[in-house]
């Protein structure tokens, strides 16, 4: 049982020692466009794809792109109404979102 727990301390301290590594080469060599867009926008753009991947289902890819893309543009508004800044940058991840959901739609089917 011993043997088993330090077999797996070991696994996780090489794993996150991994990870620390991997984060500070990101920090350190990152495109700009990435820095640009941080957390925020590369979450709008994971939307984005999952919006027109699930709505696949419902509807033909180019339907689903579209209905995804007025869903986006529906969030905007609604975070500017809500006093948010409206950010650019917002729009433009989330339509490169959609626009990689339908890539990746196309290369599936």
């Amino acid at each position: 049982m011993k043997n088993k727990h330090i077999m797996l301390s070991k696994f996780w301290n090489k794993t996150c020692e991994f990870s620390k590594k991997a984060l500070t080469a990101l920090k350190n060599n990152a495109i700009r466009g990435a820095k640009w867009a941080g957390y925020d926008g590369l979450l709008n753009m994971e939307t984005g794809a999952l919006m027109v991947i699930f709505l696949k289902v419902f509807l033909p890819t180019l339907w689903a792109a579209a209905a995804a893309f007025i869903s986006v543009l529906i969030k905007s508004a609604i975070d500017e109404n809500n006093g948010q800044k409206g950010e650019v940058h917002d729009l433009v991840c989330a339509t490169v979102g959609v626009t990689i959901g339908v890539i990746l739609l196309a290369a599936l089917l």
